[in-house]
C-alpha cells in the first residue's frame, strides 16, 4: 500500500492556508500547517514532511530565511521546498531569486494546477524516497555525472560545471538525466515549466544549456525529431605529462 505523502503548508494568511490545505487534501496528501517560518522550523524537524510549501512574505522568519536555515540543518536539509508569492513580481526577478537561493522556480499563488504539477514532479523523484534515512539522498549519480540536488550543483568527472546553472537549465538537465531515452519537447515543457505553453521556451533553454556545457564533452544533448536525448560519455583518461 502506497504511503500517504505529507506536505507542510506555511503561510501567515489563514485564508490561503485553508485554501491550499483543502485542495491538497482532495489530491490525497496529508496536510499540516504553520503560520510563519518561525512556527514551521520545529514542525519540520518533528514531522519530517515529504515537501514544504512556503509563502515568501511572512513576519518573523519569511520563506527565504526558512529555506536557508533548513539547508544548514543536516536532518532536514534534503526536504524539498516550494516557494510561492502572491505579489506581482516579474518572472525575471523570480528567476534571479531562485538562482541565488539555489532553489527551484518560485511559483505564483494563482495557478494551482501549475503548483500541483510541480509538487507531483518533485515527490516522484527517486532520490527523495530516501531523503529522511540516507544522508546522501540528495546526491544523484549517473556515470561520470554527480548532481547535488540541494545546492543544485553539477560535476562531471570531478569538474564542477561553472558558472552554476540557472534554475531552468538545471531542471532541464536533471529531467534529461533521469531519462535513459529521448524526452520530447512537450514533456520537458510540462516537467520544467509546469504547464503547456510556448515550445520556444524549451528550445531556447536547451540551446543555452548546450552552450553552457560546451567545455564538458562528456555531456552532449542530441536532437531526435522533436525530442532531446542526453548522451553521457566517459571522458578520456588523463595522461601524465
Amino acid at each position: 500500500m502506497k504511503r500517504v505523502q505529507k506536505i507542510l503548508v506555511v503561510d501567515d494568511d489563514e485564508i490561503q492556508r485553508r485554501l491550499f490545505s483543502r485542495r491538497l487534501i482532495l489530491e490525497k496528501f496529508e496536510i499540516f500547517t504553520a503560520n510563519s517560518g518561525l512556527d514551521a522550523l520545529p514542525r519540520i524537524q518533528e514531522l519530517r514532511p515529504d515537501l514544504v510549501l512556503a509563502d515568501i512574505g511572512m513576519p518573523q522568519i519569511d520563506g527565504i530565511q526558512m529555506l536557508k536555515i533548513m539547508r544548514q540543518v543536516p536532518k532536514i536539509a534534503a526536504i524539498p521546498v516550494i516557494l510561492m508569492t502572491g505579489m506581482p513580481i516579474p518572472e525575471s526577478m523570480l528567476q534571479a531569486a531562485a538562482d541565488g537561493l539555489k532553489a527551484g522556480p518560485i511559483l505564483m499563488k494563482g495557478n494551482f494546477q501549475q503548483l500541483l504539477e510541480r509538487i507531483n514532479n518533485i515527490l516522484k523523484l527517486p532520490a527523495h524516497e530516501a531523503a529522511n534515512t540516507s544522508p546522501n539522498a540528495h546526491i544523484l549519480h549517473k556515470g561520470p555525472v554527480i548532481v547535488d540536488l540541494i545546492h543544485r550543483e553539477v560535476t562531471v568527472a570531478g569538474d564542477r560545471v561553472v558558472p552554476r546553472l540557472t534554475a531552468k537549465r538545471f531542471d532541464v538537465l536533471l529531467c534529461l538525466l533521469r531519462h535513459d531515452g529521448p524526452v520530447d519537447q512537450d514533456a520537458l515543457l510540462n516537467d520544467v515549466w509546469g504547464h503547456r505553453g510556448d515550445i520556444k521556451l524549451v528550445q531556447m533553454t536547451v540551446s543555452l544549456l548546450r552552450e553552457h556545457l560546451r567545455d564538458f564533452p562528456a555531456l552532449q544533448i542530441k536532437t531526435e525529431g522533436h525530442s532531446y536525448k542526453l548522451v553521457i560519455a566517459l571522458p578520456p583518461a588523463k595522461t601524465a605529462p
